[in-house]
This record gives structure tokens, sequence and C-alpha cells, in this order.
């Protein structure tokens, strides 16, 4: 709004001014009724909670003593009081740096328990289930822990004895009682796990008073092979055994998919029949389920050489001969192809290829390799000592120590870290060299490898995990002689053994819990390490049979025991190896029930010992087959 305002000035007129002003106050008095006192140019007290109690105000600075004796303005004032200021400044400029690192810590603070706080939430989102499970088995089935250290006085536990009893015998029934045969003095075969839905090994009366050169067992089938070459077939249905017609004495009998394989007694042929149902031939050479039978062509064996060893897969075959050479057979129609078909031209990516069904055909990349060098190269054998294949991958040691592998490595069953869930090693590859090995184990003995050598002696594999067994020689002293067995693969069942249930490894680890068991060997009157003598290898568990001293071998189990495949009595899987019960005897049952509990839970007195000993004056000894979910025992002659 613009108001007038007339000024005379002498001598020069009148002369008229306009200025803005607010309408807000009309005059001077309603503004002064209106006016704010402002304190300028004055530092303000800050309260404590800022950067601390800082008072750096001119006038707390003039209060200070040390400038009550200076005369006011003089220049010994101006300058303590200078002083005083840099001083003051000195202390906010500290407080602040205080206070901004109390707000960092903080932040820090924050920010660690908000990380905290989500991978605990991510934890138990992952882990729900399991944690769920836990909690669920703490309140609904607290159960008391036993604390009982002899048997003799349950004073511990109200319901140790009582309990262990109700669960053994709802195992027994008159039936596998009047099975039981001496197991010292009469052969035969028993079986255990998802074939007979038994936890405890039970005699088959048909099997009785025989010994066995093979005994191949399936959850659905009992397949064995009598020392005569004869082969006999049993089901849960079949009240006994059947004989089956062949034209040749068998040694050896495998399966893989639907299809069963037998090797003839010379070991030069190889026969199949599958098991499907089909229209029963009429030859003289037939399965009794009414299959025929067939060779399995080897068209690329040299002249005396011989099939030495067989291992199946889930579609194929793998085949060691008696010169070192190794073959594979492809058993299905429409194979899953995961690579361990062994040669380029099978790979899965080439889809083009047909692999031939049922006919050997040798892995000529790897029985043989190129040495030399420049113009002086040649192409010289390599000789394998054994082999092993799981589902789809299979593994293979030559001479030299050195382990080959190919196939399905989802678990890194190949021992070769995978990188996708659907990875596979489509052509053999050499995994691990002696040199690879002997660090792998050196640790595991006393004296780091210093005076001695390896060897590998024992390849086997589940379906997703392999085992190698290597044995140290001792240079100079045989007691101090060592086997170890290295696991990698799958092992969320217990399968490796390591005492821990995991994924999967790729890189082997030694069973540490099988290293350094010693006995007392009456010859050299000391200590020595107790060896494995060999490893038996089922779906998703392994028994490992050690070479005691005398005519009593230990047997341990590790694995999944869902079906009772350990013959323990139990379906508790275990990530350790454990000791397996003594087989019930007759004699066992004269007594009352209470000492047959005591006795068959005492694993420290009254474990499995495999027998080797004469009977009727005849070397015996008596072996592990295992299936996927099964598992028996049976005698062989030595």
């Amino acid at each position: 709004m613009l108001s007038r305002v007339v000024r005379h000035r002498p001598n020069l007129g009148v002369r008229v001014c306009y200025r803005f002003y607010s309408d807000k106050h009309q005059n001077i008095e309603e503004f002064k009724k209106h006016q704010t006192e402002y304190n300028f140019g004055q530092t303000l007290q800050r309260k404590p909670g800022g950067f601390g109690d800082i008072d750096s105000s001119e006038q707390s600075l003039r209060n200070d003593p040390s400038l009550a004796k200076l005369r006011y303005n003089s220049p010994e004032y101006k300058e303590q009081l200078h002083k005083l200021e840099l001083e003051s400044r000195g202390d906010q400029q500290r407080q602040r740096a205080y206070y901004e690192f109390m707000e960092r810590m903080k932040a820090i603070g924050a920010g660690a328990l908000a990380l905290v706080g989500i991978m605990t939430t991510y934890q138990v989102v992952m882990n729900y289930k399991y944690i769920k499970a836990y909690f669920n088995a703490k309140w609904y089935h607290n159960w008391d822990d036993s604390f009982v250290k002899d048997l003799k006085d349950p004073k511990g536990n109200t319901k140790s004895l009582e309990n262990l009893t109700e669960k053994l015998f709802s195992q027994i029934d008159d039936q596998f009682i009047d099975a039981l045969k001496p197991s010292e003095t009469t052969p035969g075969i028993y079986l255990f796990g998802a074939i007979t839905k038994s936890k405890l090994p039970s005699r088959i009366p048909g099997f009785d008073s025989k010994y066995y050169q093979d005994v191949l067992v399936r959850n659905d089938l009992v397949v064995a092979v009598d020392e005569a070459g004869h082969v006999y077939q049993y089901t849960p249905d079949m009240k006994q055994p059947e004989k089956i017609n062949t034209p040749t004495r068998i040694s050896r009998v495998y399966s893989s998919g639907d299809t069963l394989y037998y090797l003839s007694h010379n070991q030069k042929d190889l026969y199949h029949g599958h098991l499907a149902p089909e229209s029963k031939a009429k030859g003289w050479f037939h399965l009794s389920l009414g299959s025929s039978i067939s060779k399995v062509s080897f068209e690329d064996l040299e002249r005396g050489e011989k099939i030495g060893k067989i291992v199946a897969g889930e579609n194929h075959l793998l085949v060691l001969t008696s010169k070192g050479r190794l073959f594979e057979v492809n058993t299905a129609t429409s194979p899953n192809n995961k690579g361990q078909y062994g040669l380029p031209n099978f790979i899965p990516s080439n889809t083009n290829a047909t692999i031939p069904i049922n006919s050997a055909y040798e892995l000529k990349n790897l029985n043989y390799e190129i040495v030399g060098s420049g113009d002086k190269k040649s192409v010289q054998q390599r000789v394998f000592n054994d082999i092993g294949a799981g589902s789809f991958h299979n593994i293979a040691s030559d001479t030299k120590n050195n382990v080959w592998s190919w196939g399905d490595n989802a678990f890194s069953q190949c021992g070769i870290e995978a990188a996708t869930i659907g990875d596979f090693q489509a052509v053999p590859r050499l995994v691990f060299s002696a040199s690879d090995l002997r660090k792998l184990i050196k640790f595991s003995l006393p004296d780091q490898l210093a005076n001695g050598s390896i060897q590998v002696n024992k390849v086997a594999c589940q379906k997703e995990t392999t085992l190698i067994k290597v044995t140290f020689n001792h240079d100079a002293d045989r007691t101090k002689d060592q086997s170890l067995i290295l696991a990698f693969g799958n092992g969320l069942k217990g399968q490796l053994g390591l005492s821990r249930y995991l994924h999967k490894i790729g890189q082997p680890h030694v069973i540490k819990s099988l290293v350094g068991m010693k006995e007392y060997n009456t010859v050299a009157k000391t200590s020595v390490n107790i060896g494995v003598k060999d490893i038996v290898c089922g779906g998703n568990h392994s028994f490992v049979l050690l070479d005691n001293e005398g005519e009593s071998k230990d047997v341990l189990v590790f694995g999944d025991n869902l079906d009772g495949q350990f013959g323990n009595g139990k379906c508790v899987k275990s990530s350790k190896p454990l000791y397996i019960p003594k087989l019930l005897e007759p004699a066992d049952f004269e007594g009352s029930k209470t000492e047959l509990v005591k006795k068959f839970n005492d694993q420290d007195r009254n474990r499995l010992q495999l027998l080797e000993s004469t009977i009727n004056g005849q070397r015996i000894e008596q072996g592990f087959a295992a299936g996927e979910d099964s598992s028996a025992i049976f005698y062989k002659k030595r």
C-alpha cells in the first residue's frame, strides 16, 4: 500500500515522496506493542544430549578466574581471553568428535543387530521343518536317556530292559526261531532288510546246508549261485528257492535295471535275461520267471583274455578283464545317459548316438595312453586293477595307483566339485593321482608317509557315493602297515561314514574311526593295526569287513538303515561305522528272554564276527551281499 509524504526543504520547494508500508500496524505505537526482543551475537547455551555441556559464550569466558586480576580490555586481558576461547573451541571439537564416534558405534551396533536378525530369520525359515520336529520331539517325545552302566541294575532307567525286550521279541516269531540253525556248523543264507521286512538276519530254510559262490540280493529277489554253479532264485512269495536251468555252470550273478546277468564258470561268457514277465520260452534255457536268456556279445576280447570283474549300475555294466582292460555294456533300451558310458561318441549331448544294447564295447580312450615325446611317441596299454559303479557313475584304479572316474557328478561322486545340479563328467578323467592320495592320507598316519608307500587295492560305489581303500606299506616294520578308506559324494544318509551327515563332498576324506584300530599279534608279540579285508556296498549303506588276526573277522556298517539293512534290530541310520550284533543261535532261546536281550545288546562281547574256519574238513568263510535296501550273509568255500 502507498502513502504520500510531503517534505519541505528550504529553497527547494516542496518534494512529494511515496513509500510502501504494511497496514498490519497503523502507527508506531501499535508496532511497539507487538515488537519482540532479539539477542544477536551471543552463543546459545546447549543442553546435555547434544555434543556435551558446551558453554562457549563470551560472558562465561569473562567470568573465568584467570581474568579476575587483569585490567579489562588491556592487552594482557585480551591475550588471556583469546587463549580461553581457543581452549573452549578445542573442548567443543573434542566433544563433537566423541559424540560423532558414539553415533557411529550406535549405527554399527544397529547394523550388526539387523544383520543377525536377518540371518536368524533366514535360518529359521529355511530350517523350519527341522526346528519344528526338534521341539515336537522335545515336548511330546521327551524320553529319558539311559544312564545305566550295568544292565543288572537298571535303576537309572525304568523302561530299559523291558523296552528292549519288547522291541526284540516283536521281530521274532515261531517261524523265525524254527528256521535257525547253528551258524558255526550249518551253512546257509541269512536275509535282512526290505527283502524280508525284518531287521534281524533270518535264515531261509531252502538255502541251508549249501555253500555259495555268489549271492545277489534285491528288495524283491534273491539269486544265489552254489558251489556247483547252479543258480537259484527266491522271492518272499515262494515257499522254497527255485532252480534256474542253465546250459553251463555259473560263477557270478549281477542285476542292472530289470535284467539279470550271469557270468559263466570259465569267465568267458556273459548271459542276460529280463525279469519282466513274458511268454515263457519253450527252449531248454529259460528263467522260471518266463524270460529267455541270451549272450552278451564280447567281440573284442583277445585270445586267452577272460572276464575278471563286473560291477553293475542302473543301466550299464562296467567290465574289467583279466588283462586289465575296461569294457562297458548298455543294459537299457532307453538309457538315462549321464555320462556313464565313457566314450566321447556317447556323451549326453550327442543325441544322435545309438548305444548298442547288451553288446560290450572297449573303452579305448582309457585302456591306452600315448607315451614319449616328439618323434618317439608310442601307444601303451594302461592296466587297471579294480572298478566300481554307482547308479550312473563309474570309478577305476590302475596299477600306478591312479584313480579315474566318469558319469553323474551331481553329488561330487566323481571326485570333482559339482558346479550344477545336473553336473556330470562325460568322459573318463584322472581325478586322483598317487601323489594326490598320499597328500590326502599322510596326516592320518603317525609318520606322515615318511617311510613307506601306498597302494590302491579297492574301489567301491554306493548309488551316489564312492569309497577308495588305500593301504600304507611300511618299509621296515610290517606291524605299522595301515588300511585307510577315503569317501566322497553324497552323505545325507551317513553313506560317507565320516561321523557327519553331509550333502556332498568332492574332496576325499579319510574315515578316521577305522584308522588306528589295534589288536595283539601272537606271532609278532606286539600290537598291530587291524587291516580292512573288503568293502561291500549296497544302495546307501556299506559293510566294512576287517582283517583281524585269527579265524573271526569283525564287521562294521554305516549309512542308511530305514529298512533294517544293518541287521542290528533297529531302523536308525548311522554316519559312523557300527558293530553288528552276533547272529542269533538256537541255543540263545534256551535261557530267559532277559538274558537274551542282555546278550544281544552287548556288542562289545557279542558282536558279529564272520567265520573263517573248517567245517567237515573244508575251509569256509562267511561273506556279505548288499542290495539297495537289503542285505545277506552267506557261506562260501575258500
